[in-house]
């Protein structure tokens, strides 16, 4: 399971991955997803400057490197340091990626 969170710049990734290649992977296709759907007018580099970071976070928490990952019975890496209180953009979940439409 891995779940985007975003709101503005308050963006959060929630994974219970059991490994990094799993999470690298379920993230490369929840991103795809979102390309795919036209999400933010494409403006990605913008986006990947913000998901990027996060995403290797939780890289370096799965390496055991100490950092501000939020680790409970998932990886939760946030751009504002705490949990996600942001709308869901994107779930990646029993081997499927599914966009979340606006206003959900």
């Amino acid at each position: 399971m891995l779940k985007l969170f975003k709101d503005g710049d308050d963006m959060a990734i929630l994974t219970d991955a059991v490994d990094e290649r799993s999470f690298m992977g379920e993230l490369a296709e929840t991103l795809a997803a979102l390309i795919d759907a036209g999400a933010h007018d494409g403006d990605w580099s913008f986006q990947f400057s913000f998901w990027l970071p996060l995403a290797a976070d939780i890289c370096c928490k799965y390496r055991g490197y100490k950092n501000d990952v939020i680790e409970r019975s998932v990886l939760c890496a946030s751009s504002h340091g705490t949990l996600p209180t942001c709308r869901i953009e994107a779930i990646y979940e029993n081997g499927k990626a599914v966009v979340e439409p606006e206003g959900k």
